[in-house]
């Protein structure tokens, strides 16, 4: 039993008597290992995901959309599949692929009233986003003098400047952050009115 690759001299004896010496030539190849495209993964709607494998230059690939590269851009929904092979062995995976918005939202209520009944007393954004930085949240009133200021998204106004409760008006807000995947500078603005 032969297990090494190398070459391979045998002798044989014909009907007749007759000697002949075969010379071989072995080649063994090891059966290909597993092949682990990853685990079921979320990824962002403005991203890929690339699968690369790596394997002898002597096999071949089959991607689900019969392409035949070693390497595999995802950008969307989806399950994935390929299958890896020699002339001995072949190997396969699958992964599922979902995606998510993870741009950065930010809700504003058009109105509050600071009055301590513990219900809309503060004015400040409500945030779906995880990939943003620079994040500053100001309150102008009519006149554009700056009332509120801040750079922590869980702080927000509660209608005094000055240690002075402000009247019932309207205001100007103004949102500025820099989302982080989309690698954009946002600036929103809006108006509230202080109840």
């Amino acid at each position: 039993s032969v297990q090494q690759t190398g070459t391979y001299l045998d002798t044989l004896t014909n009907t007749f008597g007759c000697d002949s010496i075969i010379k071989t030539n072995l080649s063994v190849k090891e059966v290909l290992s597993n092949l682990f495209l990853g685990s079921d993964t979320t990824i962002c709607d403005i991203d890929n995901l690339l699968l690369t494998l790596n394997y002898p230059n002597d096999v071949k690939y089959l991607w689900q959309d019969s392409s035949t590269q070693n390497n595999f851009n995802i950008n969307k929904e989806g399950i994935f599949y390929v299958k890896v092979a020699d002339v001995c062995t072949t190997v396969s995976d699958t992964i599922k692929v979902k995606t998510k918005d993870c741009s950065c939202t930010f809700y504003l209520p058009n109105a509050f009233s600071p009055n301590g009944d513990g219900v809309n007393d503060i004015f400040k954004p409500f945030m779906e986003c995880e990939f943003y930085k620079d994040y500053t949240f100001s309150v102008f009133n009519r006149w554009s003098e700056l009332l509120f200021e801040t750079t922590d998204t869980n702080t927000g106004w509660n209608g005094v400047f000055k240690d002075k409760e402000q009247q019932m008006d309207n205001y100007i807000w103004i949102l500025n952050y820099f989302d982080v995947l989309r690698n954009e500078e946002i600036s929103k603005k809006g108006s509230l009115f202080l109840l």
